[in-house]
């Protein structure tokens, strides 16, 4: 998998995976309006904006936003991926979800791949929740 070339669905599932791996158990919870993961993975993207190009972001309206990462996060719901709450404020990770990242996505992943999405994780960490 390289960065830059991966669907933004694996790279999105691959960031909420190592976050949850990193947060020290349970299941990761994160709010998920979409205007507040555009304004967060924008944030990401300026501490990160090797790691995180595969986003591109348009700025030509009142907010940055990124049809990649709304459609990536689309995709991991439709794909059970990740599940919302009725009102789609929360998204959580699922086990299918997880287990695919683990199978699939995690044994093609570079060591510099893995070292890069662990940073952004880390970042990413500060705006989930566990139960």
């Amino acid at each position: 998998m390289h960065l830059t070339k991966s669907r933004a669905d694996d790279f999105l599932l691959s960031i909420f995976a190592l976050a949850q791996d990193m947060g020290g158990g349970g299941e990761l919870i994160f709010r998920g309006y979409d205007p507040e993961i555009q304004r967060l993975f924008y944030e990401l993207q300026q501490l990160h904006q090797d790691s995180l190009d595969v986003l591109v972001y348009s700025e030509s309206g009142p907010r940055p936003y990124s049809r990649i990462l709304e459609e990536g996060m689309i995709n991991l719901i439709f794909g059970g991926v990740l599940k919302s709450d009725t009102v789609g404020e929360y998204k959580q990770l699922t086990k299918a979800g997880y287990d695919f990242f683990k199978k699939e996505i995690l044994p093609d992943l570079s060591q510099d791949e893995l070292t890069e999405l662990r940073k952004v994780s880390m970042d990413f960490l500060k705006y989930g929740q566990f139960k």
